[in-house]
């Protein structure tokens, strides 16, 4: 390599970078100081500066290059020489004193990292598709107008914490296009890159507002702290979102999830929807944190179908200052606190199974819930009405028939009910506290 003119002069490359040559300032540890044990991508090699000149950067970065080709043996020889030198870290500026006043032209590329030149960071700034094992060090932007393509089977491994960026956890931040291709067999999957891995490795995908098209099909996500975090409308399916702090997070857009899509073990929310009309369906979620699905302020248009929700810490579906219909083909189970929770809301609960939660449906702070033909099982209490709410389930004529079985079946407390109930197997009445709330 000349160290001036930063070229291999003895070979032709006649494709360009997909990625933007500039630097990205961060520290630079050995992938095992950060994981708490040897990762499987060794970085050993880390050249730092020295006296040498050619004879000695020539081999340095000849043996840099193979750990490259070893890494992504699928890259051309210019792809190779693409990542060495953005790889390198500008020493420049910090040696003008050395060069008379100006290094520039003198020091090449800068000083040679074997770290940075395998890994992925920085800004994506034209069409790239991304394929094999990546490793991520760092926050990865797509740029507006620019489409990022991760294609079936791609693995990509991303750095914990904030020990390779300086800057927080590490992020895929989704500015311009983006196209997850994965198939049933060669699904995309994104997670850390310990063997430790944790819910918090990283942050997660983010969507932001100005973003273009994105789809999402047979990704897996995992580690993260959001699994996907979308301030644009968004279409996935056929996806996987597991061991991450929040699952899915939809802000202000009418996004598409499902069909197909699992989430599971979460620390918090498993989906967690604000503002907007997201179209929910084909959703099943396990071991939420907290709530099951979270609805906040959402429009109307907001549709729920197909989903199970499963073994919630808190509740199985919160809806709060929103008005929801829940159809028949929601089932909620096993939630440790409420299967259906309204804030404040007004809920249409339309042939819904509620089984084993510990509080079945609950009405507070001047909410409405409306039951029709559901079917309300084992737990603790059936239905309680709280803060003015309204519990009505009308009657059979008009309403169908609400069963409860084995079950209390309301609790009135400064509510109103009328509930002509559906009383199957080892059952109680209701009770109201004072007894005129009823």
């Amino acid at each position: 390599m000349d160290h001036q003119t930063n070229e291999f002069r003895d070979f032709e490359f006649p494709y360009d970078n997909p990625m933007s040559l500039g630097l990205h300032e961060f520290p630079v540890p050995y992938p095992w100081r950060f994981c708490g044990q040897e990762s499987n991508l060794d970085t050993t090699v880390l050249v730092e500066p020295t006296n040498m000149q050619t004879s000695g950067a020539t081999a340095q970065a000849t043996g840099v290059a193979a750990l490259v080709a070893g890494v992504y043996p699928q890259l051309s020889s210019q792809q190779i020489h693409n990542m060495v030198t953005r790889g390198c870290v500008d020493v420049a500026s910090s040696n003008q004193n050395n060069c008379n006043g100006t290094c520039d032209g003198l020091l090449g590329s800068g000083r040679l990292d074997a770290y940075r030149a395998l890994t992925l960071w920085g800004e994506v700034v034209r069409d790239t598709v991304f394929a094999g094992d990546v490793w991520m060090s760092a926050d990865v932007t797509i740029n507006p107008g620019v489409t990022a393509t991760f294609a079936a089977g791609c693995k990509i491994h991303v750095a914990p914490d904030n020990q390779a960026s300086g800057t927080g956890k590490i992020a895929l931040l989704v500015q311009g296009n983006l196209n997850v291709a994965g198939t049933q067999t060669d699904p995309v999957v994104f997670s850390g890159w310990c063997e430790n891995r944790q819910k918090n490795d990283w942050s997660g995908i983010y969507v932001y507002s100005n973003a273009g098209t994105v789809t999402l099909d047979y990704l897996k996500c995992r580690n993260a702290t959001y699994g996907v975090y979308a301030q644009k409308t968004i279409t996935m399916s056929n996806s996987v979102v597991d061991s991450c702090y929040n699952g899915i997070v939809l802000g202000f857009n009418d996004s598409t999830i499902g069909p197909n899509v699992s989430i599971s073990n979460t620390i918090g929310n498993g989906l967690f929807v604000y503002g907007g009309a997201a179209q929910i369906d084909g959703v099943t979620i396990e071991d939420a944190g907290l709530h099951g699905i979270d609805l906040w302020s959402v429009l109307p248009g907001t549709s729920l179908e197909n989903i199970t929700i499963n073994e919630s810490y808190s509740n199985g579906i919160k809806v709060s200052n929103s008005n929801v219909s829940i159809p028949p083909s929601v089932i909620v189970t096993g939630s440790k606190n409420t299967g259906v929770y309204l804030d404040n809301a007004q809920g249409q609960l339309d042939g819904v199974v509620l089984q084993g939660n510990n509080q079945a449906v609950y009405a507070s702070l001047g909410s409405n819930i409306y039951l029709r033909n559901c079917s309300i099982s084992g737990g603790n209490q059936g239905l309680i009405c709280d803060g003015n709410s309204i519990i009505d389930a009308g009657t059979a004529s008009s309403y169908g028939e609400n069963e409860f079985v084995n079950i209390r079946g309301y609790y009135a407390n400064n509510g109103n009910a009328n509930l002509p109930l559906n009383l199957i197997g080892n059952c109680f009445d209701g009770s109201t506290t004072p007894a005129s709330a009823k």
